[in-house]
């Protein structure tokens, strides 16, 4: 007589999924879903930092980035109060279950093709210009602007293929410990180098978020304060070697940069654009770049580096107008951190920006709950491909404008690259089949 058995733990069982993983039965425990943590907190922490900069503006003499109206502060932090509001609402709404947390039969070598695969992106990054900036000194803007076409595979590698790679083998760890731990901490020191590479200060940190992100869980407070102080210390030790500050002064200017250097985008668009009211046609001309800058310039038979180009790029429209040094900010060396807010009152106006503001939490909430589904159902390759989209895409929109880049064709292309690699490393066709899971009592009794 067979008897029906039901499984020992209770995970989210989804009979038409596609992913065989997440109808694995398991040996351990599970845990519910929660609201992703960090995305959560550095989405906060992008918010809230120009509108701090804001405020401290609002006490000093008007700059040649234009004056700080109490009016621009109150409406800065309502629109960071409905991003982030909503986001928070719909990061968790409608999913409900629990997450897949048991080792189940993911296998090893996809770690090791992890690591062959982060190996060659690193000797790639280092050959393009990660040379260039650490032995020669090579200002990251400069290097930028240099790579022409190629500038799509550079940054593909950094903040795509990196980050995805790094969450993949963070979970492989989380599950298996000491059976991939070796092989897992090469991975981390690559990468950990491919971010100082950059040039950039934040990029290291960027790079390993969604790692952390699906980590967290299984992570006590003192790792995660010991993360902590080594993203600071990361921070501080790349601002030394890029600029020659001493770590007094890289801690002064790390907190300058963040907040006061982060308000200028705002103060010049609300000083440009807070009397205009809606304007459609500058929200069409943004569209123009769905193609991306180097494929749009030549379709509309203008050069990226030129005035013509600034109609169709707010960010360097400004940088522009308002930056001291003209020929810096037409090359694109340097721009002003027009934030989403800025976005926001250039396309609605000082009285219709929150809008744009519900947009945006709308959008981020979503990508957030679509990286929690997948987590949910154990399909690991999506939910990195979420987070790497949310901390490498969506923050940067947050951070710098440019709404298109959302769906912009380099994006794209970039994501499905990924999926391809996610296919590569056969994390979406993993065999979980009964026989390589322990026997159950009584199936057959």
């Amino acid at each position: 007589m067979r008897k029906t058995i039901v499984p020992p733990v209770a995970i989210a069982y989804n009979p038409r999924s596609r992913t065989p993983l997440a109808n694995a039965f398991a040996n351990s425990g599970t845990q519910r879903v929660r609201r992703p943590f960090l995305p959560l907190l550095l989405l906060f922490a992008y918010l809230a930092a120009p509108g701090i900069g804001l405020a401290q503006m609002s006490f000093i003499e008007a700059g040649y980035f234009g004056d700080v109206e109490e009016t621009l502060v109150w409406a800065y932090w309502l629109h960071a109060t409905i991003v982030f509001g909503l986001t928070w609402w719909l990061c968790a709404r409608n999913v409900r279950g629990a997450v897949l947390t048991a080792a189940v039969d993911l296998p090893k070598y996809s770690v090791e093709r992890s690591g062959q695969l982060l190996l060659a992106a690193l000797i790639i990054l280092f050959a393009m210009g990660g040379a260039r900036i650490l032995f020669f000194g090579e200002d990251r803007g400069d290097l930028r602007i240099s790579f022409g076409a190629a500038g799509f595979i550079y940054t593909w590698l950094q903040l795509y293929l990196t980050p995805f790679l790094i969450a993949v083998v963070a979970y492989l760890h989380s599950l298996r410990g000491r059976t991939v731990g070796r092989r897992a901490l090469v991975v981390y020191a690559m990468g950990l180098f491919i971010g100082i590479m950059s040039g950039y200060k934040f990029t290291t940190v960027i790079i390993f978020m969604p790692a952390l992100t699906i980590a967290l869980p299984k992570l006590r407070v003192a790792h995660m304060a010991g993360l902590f102080a080594i993203s600071i210390c990361i921070l501080l030790v790349t601002e030394h070697m890029q600029s020659d500050r001493q770590f007094d002064e890289a801690i002064a200017y790390l907190i300058a940069r963040a907040t006061e250097v982060s308000a200028y985008g705002p103060i010049t668009t609300w000083s440009e654009f807070a009397n205009d009211g809606v304007s459609i046609q500058r929200f069409l001309e943004s569209s123009v770049l769905i193609l991306g800058s180097k494929i749009g310039s030549l379709f509309l038979n203008f050069q990226e580096n030129s005035v013509e180009y600034l109609r169709f790029n707010l960010g360097r429209y400004l940088t522009y107008l308002y930056y001291p040094n003209a020929d810096a900010a037409l090359s694109g060396a340097v721009n002003i951190t027009l934030t989403v807010f800025g976005e926001a009152v250039a396309f609605f106006g000082g009285g219709l920006f929150w809008i744009w503001s519900i947009l945006t939490g709308i959008f981020s909430g979503s990508v957030l709950r679509r990286y929690s589904r997948a987590l949910q159902k154990g399909d690991i390759a999506t939910a990195a491909l979420w987070l790497v989209y949310f901390f490498s895409v969506l923050l940067s929109w947050i951070n710098s404008s440019g709404w298109i880049n959302l769906i912009a064709l380099p994006i794209v292309v970039g994501m499905l690259a990924l999926r391809l690699v996610a296919r590569w490393l056969r994390i979406l066709q993993i065999n979980t089949s009964t026989d390589s899971m322990p026997a159950q009592r009584g199936v057959n009794a």
